[in-house]
């Protein structure tokens, strides 16, 4: 699907004749995290397309900008910089342009709630034209000491309506293609829902939240920003690489999302974790396996109801096959804060 969008996008760019080869380059730094002995930085080097976004913006407007998000112009090997508490760290670029570190944290303190550092991404090869480094400040965050769980949200007909299952999935096509970050529409009652799982009752964010979706990475900052303007927890933003890929490469993308959690769950081997994600496709199948796999890291798992009733039944067949456990299908984003209140009233008995 996304695939299509991102060859559709190339086509109609090719008319539109505003991609300009030669830009000035762009670090994406990802939002990064970290445990007590190492941090993990994704980002990625590409032509700055010099992409703005206003509210007012229109339908051909949105549908430019948009374009060139999918048209992006990657830059391959490039030499990387990564500098993190004094060290210096080194590394290629792909041949999409991104770039992966996993490096040891050497000098590491912690606070009871989730605290967040930097680092600083540069290219050691290329200069802006007044003979400045081109550089990036990534953000990194920990758990905190006081954290109880960590807290794994889907995206796409999670937070922000998609339409993934639209027919055709032609809905999924508009939003994505005219619409902008300012018009995307989250479904109501999230932001509170997950501010309550998040923070403890001094308002403190205590519990980390990371966010894993199926889009491509073209859609970070589109993402990020759709977040930040709905006031949902600030967090990690795992998406997809829609690139050419092989083997191993192909496996990876097919099982992005379980992959991610995975990791997650590995990284963070003493938080468990509590599961959001929705009807619309297979986030249910995923973490009922996590919770097969890892049955004491699992604390409860939220899908929201789609809109085809079949969805909703074989999300419900599915959880009746394990009795008593705090699996939940909700209707509206309240419903969480009421189950998680259930779940805390328990946990204090």
């Amino acid at each position: 699907m996304w695939k299509n969008i991102k060859q559709l996008s190339q086509l109609i760019g090719k008319f539109t004749n505003r991609v300009v080869i030669g830009d000035p380059l762009l670090i994406h730094a990802y939002r990064s995290y970290g445990n007590e002995k190492e941090i993990v930085v994704r980002g990625r080097v590409i032509e700055n397309e010099g992409i703005t976004v206003q509210k007012e913006d229109g339908f051909w407007k949105n549908l430019v900008n948009n374009i060139r998000r999918f048209e992006t112009d990657e830059l391959r090997s490039i030499p990387i910089h990564l500098h993190f508490q004094g060290q210096t760290y080194e590394m290629i670029s792909d041949r999409e342009g991104y770039f992966y570190f996993r490096i040891p944290r050497h000098d590491f303190s912690s606070d009871s709630i989730v605290h967040w550092d930097q680092a600083e991404i540069s290219l050691p090869e290329h200069r802006y034209k007044s003979d400045r480094l081109i550089r990036k400040k990534v953000d990194i965050m920990w758990p905190g000491s006081s954290s109880r769980y960590g807290i794994i949200s889907d995206i796409d007909d999670t937070i922000l309506m998609s339409h993934v299952g639209s027919w055709l999935k032609l809905q999924m096509i508009y939003v994505t293609l005219f619409q902008n970050v300012y018009q995307r529409k989250p479904f109501d009652g999230m932001s509170e829902a997950l501010a309550f799982l998040a923070q403890d009752a001094k308002g403190q964010h205590v519990n980390p939240t990371f966010y894993v979706s199926n889009s491509p990475w073209s859609l970070y900052e589109v993402l990020e920003e759709f977040l930040q303007i709905h006031e949902m927890p600030v967090g990690p933003i795992s998406l997809r690489d829609y690139g050419a890929f092989f083997g191993q490469q192909l496996e990876d993308f097919r099982q992005h999302k379980s992959n991610t959690i995975e990791h997650l769950l590995e990284f963070y081997p003493d938080l468990p974790f509590i599961l959001i994600g929705d009807a619309t496709e297979k986030d249910a199948d995923i973490y009922l396996e996590k919770y097969s796999k890892y049955p004491d890291r699992i604390l409860a798992i939220f899908i929201r109801e789609g809109r085809k009733k079949e969805q909703n039944l074989r999300v419900r067949e599915l959880f009746a096959t394990y009795e008593d456990q705090p699996f939940y299908l909700v209707k509206h984003s309240r419903d969480m804060m009421n189950f998680s209140r259930q779940l805390q009233s328990s946990e204090k008995h």
